[in-house]
């Protein structure tokens, strides 16, 4: 692993020090792709957005495609899937597997 994905590692095990960041991030790990509505109520926040947000600016790409649909009044909208890259999910992985991640309020 270079350098760069070095850093990345160490800026990502800082987040992941919140519980509902690992949270977000084991979602993400164990599914093809999530929408806001799939991880909210399971990594219980209101906020996954801030979360995603937080791991791209420490490095990582989280690519958010958005997509058509129609909404329950039978207009158009648009929502975002996210998901992660190859270089993503290995960056992710390994820095869940340092010790003390996920354990901080």
């Amino acid at each position: 692993m270079n350098i760069r994905n070095s850093n990345t590692i160490n800026m990502v095990k800082t987040i992941l020090m919140d519980k509902t960041a690992w949270r977000v991030a084991n979602m993400l790990l164990n599914r093809k792709e999530a929408t806001r509505s799939d991880l909210e109520p399971s990594c219980g926040t209101t906020y996954a957005p801030n979360y995603i947000k937080a791991f791209r600016d420490a490095g990582l790409a989280i690519p958010c495609e958005m997509r058509n649909a129609i909404n329950r009044d039978g207009n158009a909208c648009r929502y975002g899937v996210y998901s992660l890259t190859d270089t993503d999910r290995a960056i992710l992985s390994r820095a869940m597997e340092l010790p003390n991640v996920g354990k901080v309020a």
